[in-house]
């Protein structure tokens, strides 16, 4: 026993260790905090934001005690060469049920200063879940130059009414699990945001199966979570990203 939890601890540091957290400068004063997951030589970048309020609430050293599916798939994007990017919010975002700020000036500053500040050589994406498929709809919706510095978007477990400008031509991918039981977060939600796109622009709907729901229907632990299945989900990602 002495021995596992020896082991555990010292896979532990590694996984902190092999990530580094960035505090991205903002004009909103305070800064965005992000926890990338290094990779030697990357293939392309992912920036990941969350749903719910948005707070990931990430220590200094990369720490969070939220159990969000991009915290708990997030070392699966290595196998890709893919570099992760987790998205903190240093302000409450609001959610489904009491309205939320995901279209706000302040919010889409950030989401541009961070855009700005991963982009490199390297193909550049965005991929939201849940009311984090509501800051990638607003952005794209915003008219702002970043949005030319990204090569493709992801949404999953897409936010009900949330759609994009027919003018946006970049890659798109939907995802969605069969069985979702959320009400505000409805497959239809990411139906039509791939049905709405040009008949020239690279797009692909995929529903996924499995896992399971230990936990309520609209939170991560769930199908709408895509809860033990984390691995498929970043797969299929993974393939539409390194594909477009």
């Amino acid at each position: 026993m002495r021995f596992l939890l020896l082991f555990l601890l010292c896979a532990n540091s590694w996984m902190v260790s092999a990530n580094e957290v960035i505090d991205v400068p903002s004009v909103q004063g305070v800064p965005t905090r992000t926890l990338v997951a290094t990779v030697k030589e990357p293939r392309a970048t992912i920036l990941l934001f969350i749903g719910g309020d948005g707070l990931l609430r990430l220590t200094p050293s990369g720490q969070t005690e939220h159990g969000h599916t991009f915290v708990r798939s997030f070392g699966m994007w290595k196998a890709h060469g893919i570099e992760a990017v987790l998205v903190d919010s240093p302000e409450d975002l609001g959610n489904a049920m009491r309205g939320h700020q995901r279209g706000s000036q302040q919010h889409l500053n950030r989401v541009a200063e961070v855009v700005k500040h991963f982009k490199s050589k390297r193909p550049l994406w965005i991929f939201g879940h849940s009311m984090g498929t509501s800051t990638v709809a607003a952005f794209l919706g915003s008219n702002r130059p970043e949005i030319d510095l990204l090569q493709g978007y992801i949404v999953a477990g897409t936010h009900r009414g949330e759609s994009v400008p027919a003018q946006i031509r970049l890659p798109a991918l939907a995802i969605h699990h069969r069985l979702e039981g959320c009400p505000s977060t409805p497959i239809a939600a990411s139906e039509a945001i791939i049905q709405s796109r040009s008949p020239d622009t690279p797009k692909a709907m995929v529903l996924l199966e499995g896992g399971t729901e230990p936990g309520h229907r609209c939170q991560s632990r769930s199908y709408h979570g895509f809860h033990g299945i984390e691995e498929t989900l970043i797969n299929t990602a993974a393939a539409f990203i390194l594909k477009n």
